[in-house]
């Protein structure tokens, strides 16, 4: 009698759109962990407050800024339909205006950087994740900060710059800003797990639609009055939460 032996099929991954999805879940379940659980908040009090005052003085030098660009860089509108003349106008200040808020944002993640850390490390914990033991030393935090943290500054700078390109300036902004922002806010947790720079590049690339998404709503977050200065605590606990969901759908495939 002869014995049929059985292959498990390779699990199929959904398509790019729903893992985007599925990353952009995890801003705003990350900022609903947060206000949920008071004993996240003494950790995430601070880069809130750093986080109000410096995305207000992002939209007012944003404000200030973009009609000084339009004057300089913006092609002449003289022979141009009012209406293409208007959308050009508008769409240079929504770039440079979201550019330098997204700037703001990066400078409050680059000062406040130990802090976020040791939220997403107690966030694993509570949650029972495996890097939650690791406990860096105070010059592992200074150095997180300004190796990953200078990144995205000098990111947003580029984006401000791409704000200028004529129509398209926005969409470039975000092509720069969203995945350095994902980044940023998944470090951490990557970095408990002793992943170097090759490993990580791996990771990103193996998960490259739920990071992409997870960026994208935090860019989205950043236009929302009172939850953008919430914004880094909850990246903070929604990267955490993010890298255990993925851990617990890599452990579910099967072995290649």
């Amino acid at each position: 009698m002869s014995s049929v032996e059985l292959v498990a099929e390779p699990v199929a991954r959904p398509g790019l759109l729903v893992r985007a999805a599925a990353g952009a879940w995890h801003v705003p379940a990350g900022l609903g962990f947060l206000l949920r659980n008071r004993s996240l908040w003494s950790l995430a009090l601070a880069p809130a407050s750093v986080a109000l005052l410096l995305l207000n003085l992002g939209l007012v030098g944003g404000a200030f800024l973009a009609p000084v660009i339009e004057n300089r860089f913006a092609p002449s509108q003289a022979h141009l339909p009012a209406v293409l003349g208007l959308a050009l106008t508008l769409s240079l200040w929504f770039g440079v205006v979201v550019a330098a808020m997204a700037l703001g944002l990066a400078v409050s993640l680059l000062v406040t950087a130990p802090l976020l850390e040791r939220l997403s490390r107690k966030v694993e914990a509570q949650l029972g994740g495996r890097g939650a033991g690791r406990v860096p030393s105070e010059g592992w935090d200074f150095a997180y900060s300004m190796r990953s943290g200078l990144v995205f500054v000098g990111a947003a700078l580029v984006a401000l710059a791409a704000a200028i390109v004529p129509f398209v300036g926005p969409l470039l902004s975000t092509a720069v800003s969203a995945p350095l922002l994902a980044y940023q806010a998944l470090d951490p947790a990557l970095s408990r797990r002793e992943l170097r720079f090759d490993a990580k590049k791996v990771w990103h690339l193996q998960w490259r639609g739920e990071v992409l998404g997870f960026g994208l709503a935090a860019l989205v977050a950043l236009l929302v009055p009172a939850v953008n200065a919430l914004l880094p605590p909850a990246l903070a606990v929604g990267a955490a939460r993010l890298v255990l969901d993925l851990e617990g759908m890599e452990a579910e495939e099967p072995p290649t």
